[in-house]
This record gives C-alpha cells, structure tokens and sequence, in this order.
C-alpha cells in the first residue's frame, strides 16, 4: 500500500491539470499514488487524465457525474488507500520536498495527525505576486474561525485518512465554503500543525470560487449554526461567538467592498461592528 494518497478533483482542467500532476510526480517523497477525480468535465480534462494514467502506474482516474468539488474530493478519498490523504486542487501546484517535508514530521509526532504549511500566490503564468506564510498555532480551531493562518489550505494538507471516519467528509451540501467547514474540522480533530515554509503554489485567477461573494453568505452561516450548536464545542470558543460572526461579517464587508458593492461593505461592516465592537479598527482597514 502506498503511505500517502494525492486526491485532485478536476472539473474543466485542461488548462492545470498536466502541470498539476507533474509537479505531484516530481516529489522527492516517492510513496504514493495519485487519484485524478474527473467530475464531469466537458472539455479535455478526461482524456489528459487517462493519458497521464498511460504514462504513470502511480495515477489512477475516477470519472462521475458533475457533483461539486466536495463530492469530487469525498470520492477520491474513499477511494484512497494509503495512511495518508494529500489533497491538491486541479490548478495549484507543489514544491518538490513538499511531501518530504510534510510526512517526516506527521512520523515524527504521534500527536499531529494533519499538517498544512505556507504558500506562494501566483498568476496565471506562475509568476510570484505574494509569499504567504503559517504561523505555529496556539488555537487551531479558533483562528480557523477567525479566518486566520489558511494561506492555501486544501493544497497544502495532509491529513491522517482514518480521520476523516472520525470528523467526517466534505460537506456535499454546501455550495462554497465546504473548504472552510473541513478546516474547523480538521482544526478540532487533527491536532493540527502549521508549518511557516511555503510548500504550495496558489494560482490568482478570475476563476477563483472565492471571487464570487453572494454564494458565501447562505453556507457561512450554516457553517457558523451547526458549530454553535454542537454540546462538544470548546467552552474557549464559544465564549468568542459574537467576535466569530463579526469577523465573518468582516469578511463580507471586505469582499463587497473588492467588487465595487459599496453599499453592502457599509452594510457588512456596520454589522460587524454592531456584533463586536473591537473588530472596528479591522473594518477600516
């Protein structure tokens, strides 16, 4: 069996996907194998998956019908056999040590059972706009909540897969933000451990989910309900339940204000504040 198991949905990634790939094959760490989840793809997507299966006896494709990147991810873990899951998104890509660097420290720690790290913000061409770093975390969970230290947090982690049979799968149901719910997940099941180095390429394009605001509001809040309702939340963490909305209020704010919705920032923002007075000074900036 191999020790870590690469899963990359891909959904019309015909223009990533290849050099997505190669840079998984081109780890130093070499015991894996990469699970390519076609999810309905209606460009080439398809076919440059099985020809890169062709090439390598490390890929294996799985082909479903169009279900969402949650439904994409879900499949390709389950059908995963290594101790590992590395998740990698169809249009970012990884340094070479990245794996290397990630498993010798989850074999080194009997604690930490998922690992993230920093990453390199890049443009469609691959040139550097931004270095985006982790930091080693005091409270996973609730800078998790707070939107904080997730530089590119589905590509850069590497989680135990038995976990996922304890915290449980993407969220199938969500529209967007499924990656969010997975990494408050992650952050109070996993132990997680943040690593500063950046191990991951992050493409900036007008493709990005996240450039699309309207889609967020309905899921974030969902998010936000079931966690307030669960008996097993930290008591820590609830006690930040007002500064949690705001900061996810912020985010709104933040995002309106970046497509030109002036009156919906103003909107977010005074409700930001109206929630957690301290997170004024956030909302100017």
């Amino acid at each position: 069996m191999p020790k870590v198991s690469v899963v990359i949905p891909a959904y019309n990634a015909s223009k990533t996907l290849r050099a997505t790939v190669e840079s998984a094959i081109r780890q130093s760490f070499t015991d894996f194998e990469i699970i390519i989840v076609d999810d309905g793809s209606t460009d080439e997507t398809p076919q440059i998956a099985y020809d890169l299966k062709h090439r390598s006896g490390k890929i294996d494709v799985i082909s479903q019908p169009n279900g969402g990147v949650a439904s994409a991810r879900n499949a390709g873990i389950r059908h995963s056999k290594g101790k590992y899951v590395a998740l990698l998104d169809s249009d970012d890509l990884w340094v070479p040590n990245k794996l290397e660097t990630q498993i010798t420290h989850l074999e080194a720690s009997r604690e930490v059972r998922a690992v993230q790290s920093g990453a390199f913000f890049v443009d469609d061409d691959l040139k550097l706009i931004s270095v985006r770093e982790c930091f080693e975390t005091n409270n996973a969970l609730l800078e998790t909540l707070l939107f904080q230290n997730m530089p590119n947090n589905m590509s850069t982690l590497v989680i135990e897969r038995e976990m996922f049979n304890r915290m449980g799968y993407f969220d199938e149901q969500l529209e967007i933000l499924e990656e969010w719910d997975m990494a408050i997940k992650v952050a109070r099941h996993c132990n997680l451990f943040s690593m500063r180095e950046p191990l991951s390429l992050y493409r900036v394009h007008a493709g990005n989910r996240s450039r699309n605001l309207d889609i967020h509001i309905e899921p974030g809040f969902l998010v936000l309900k079931r966690l307030f309702e669960d008996k097993d939340l930290p008591e820590e963490v609830y006690k930040k339940k007002k500064l949690i909305y705001a900061t996810f209020y912020n985010m709104l704010a933040g995002g309106s204000y970046k497509i030109g919705d002036y009156s919906n920032a103003i909107r977010w923002a005074l409700k930001a504040v109206f929630t957690h007075p301290k997170t004024f000074p956030y909302t100017l900036s």
